[in-house]
């Protein structure tokens, strides 16, 4: 779990440090490029918090770095049900068309992502906990709402694997009793998104609205 909270640590240091950082010097001699802070309306439906944050990289505003984390964790007073993930992610994503500097991470965009994650689902005091890796490609597109919001839609395709363990709660549902272990393999979709996007920072003067 060490490694877990390691990479946890990193991509949070990216979302609230790193990014922000490299777009202030990326932007530093002509203009300061947005910061993209977004939110997957279809984790939020399913009562998963979830936050992103992405920005363009070079002067053609072609490349961009995006980091994710989810973290709902929530459980039974009773401890008979449980709904606890938490997960760190992160993209390259490479646009297709010209991106315009006063309103950058527009169209269609293709990525690579990596993704790690632990989890405890409960229901009925029996259930099961584990870690899993990811990773895979996305495709997607996005579409300008208004001056410093767009929208955006994607799906991503991969692989995720990981060991688990299966468990029934006992003694009054205060100790869990582990009863087998096993690792899962997954080929398929992996994620889908509906996702607000707000884009955040100053745009160079004279460029196009």
């Amino acid at each position: 779990m060490a490694n877990f909270k390691r990479i946890i640590f990193i991509t949070i240091y990216i979302i609230c440090i790193a990014i922000p950082s490299l777009a202030q010097d990326v932007g530093s001699n002509s203009y300061s490029p947005k910061i993209a802070l977004k939110t997957n309306m279809l984790f939020d439906a399913a009562i998963t918090p979830n936050l992103e944050v992405e920005t363009t990289l070079g002067k053609q505003k072609r490349m961009s770095i995006m980091a994710e984390i989810w973290f709902p964790w929530y459980k039974t007073k009773s401890n008979t049900k449980a709904y606890e993930v938490n997960m760190a992610g992160i993209e390259t994503r490479y646009w297709m068309s010209k991106q315009d500097i006063s309103h950058p991470l527009l169209g269609h965009f293709i990525g690579l992502y990596a993704a790690i994650g632990k989890y405890d689902l409960e229901w009925n005091a029996k259930g099961n906990q584990g870690e899993f890796y990811s990773t895979g490609i996305t495709y997607g597109w996005t579409h300008k709402l208004g001056r410093k919001l767009n929208i955006e839609l994607s799906l991503s395709s991969g692989i995720a694997v990981g060991p688990y363990k299966h468990y029934e709660a006992m003694y009054e549902y205060q100790h869990l009793i582990y009863q087998y272990s096993k690792h899962w393999t997954y080929v398929g979709p992996t994620k889908a998104k509906i996702s607000l996007v707000w884009l955040l920072g100053k745009s160079k003067k004279g460029g196009a609205k």
